[in-house]
């Protein structure tokens, strides 16, 4: 097969279709969207492993450049207040309603998030899809369509807020990960938003329980 055949078919079985599936069946994705992210992983995992031009010991690496390191942090503090005004006009009962009132429940998100979701989503929506579709979209377009994929992956949450606040993080992510190659970098900046958005109140909109 073409290889650009099989990648863009790849594309939109992983990307496009499984998004879309989930979100179809949204009222019990619930049961099953970890199991699927972590088969997407694992996949996306074993297909960097057989490209021999792909060293994962370079993604470790933090970037030597300390302004990347120090750029994400004005950034993060401005979409904290960000999300804080926006919690607090939308649905102030969200209001740091979490640690307050299930502060066990929110002591594990803040300690696992980052390894379970924020480093699989980055491995996936970052690092595979730069090395992976380049060839296919060029990478002038890898950025802004790394968000879009990243957003229409949170549909299934049956919210506007989800897929909205994904894309804009997902913009985020795609530009530092662009600018740096780092998987630890840009994982830690992932977690930072993450756990921002659990502990303000945000996160209501990224659990699956509140699906519709």
């Amino acid at each position: 097969m073409n290889r650009k055949l099989m990648l863009t078919a790849e594309f939109i079985i992983i990307f496009v279709l499984m998004p879309l599936i989930i979100f179809r069946f949204n009222s019990h994705a619930g049961r099953f969207v970890l199991p699927v992210i972590a088969a997407a992983t694992l996949y996306t995992v074993f297909i960097l492993g057989r490209d021999r031009g792909f060293r994962w010991k370079d993604k470790w690496k933090l970037p030597e450049q300390r302004i990347s390191l120090l750029r994400i942090l004005p950034l993060f503090a401005a979409g904290s207040v960000f999300i804080f005004l926006f919690v607090r006009l939308t649905e102030p009962s969200l209001l740091f309603a979490f640690p307050s009132e299930k502060p066990v429940m929110w002591t594990v998100v803040m300690l696992f998030y980052p390894m379970l979701s924020a480093l699989p989503q980055e491995i996936m929506f970052r690092v595979f899809f730069f090395r992976r579709y380049g060839e296919l979209f060029g990478d002038k377009a890898l950025v802004p369509l790394s968000a879009a994929v990243f957003s229409l992956a949170h549909l299934f949450y049956g919210n506007p807020v989800a897929p909205v606040f994904s894309f804009f993080g997902g913009l985020i992510f795609a530009v530092t990960y662009s600018r740096t190659g780092s998987l630890t970098l840009t994982a830690l900046e992932h977690a930072l938003w993450g756990n921002m958005l659990f502990t303000i109140g945000a996160g209501a909109y990224f659990y699956h329980g509140t699906i519709s």
